[in-house]
């Protein structure tokens, strides 16, 4: 069996992420959100409250969203062991 080097093991778990999961997608959600979230301390008053709740509120969908697909693999895992 041939070895790998370590930039090919990397390229190749990097399209499994980009690909066969979504946390390449939840990343990049979570960015955005951290984001608004930092943008809405220029504002004072209604802007920024509508804001920090958009960031912060995009932010705990996204965790949520991560620890619900991880269980979901988790248990998927385990039934195709069984099987």
């Amino acid at each position: 069996m041939k070895k790998q080097n370590l930039y090919t093991k990397f390229r190749k778990w990097l399209r499994h992420i980009r690909t066969e999961t979504n946390y390449f997608t939840y990343g990049t959600s979570l960015l955005l959100f951290v984001g608004i979230s930092f943008f809405s301390l220029g504002f004072e008053g209604k802007p920024f409250t509508v804001l920090s709740s958009l960031g912060c509120g995009g932010v705990s969908s996204v965790i949520v969203a991560i620890l619900i697909e991880t269980s979901n693999n988790r248990i998927a895992k385990y039934r195709n062991e069984k099987q």
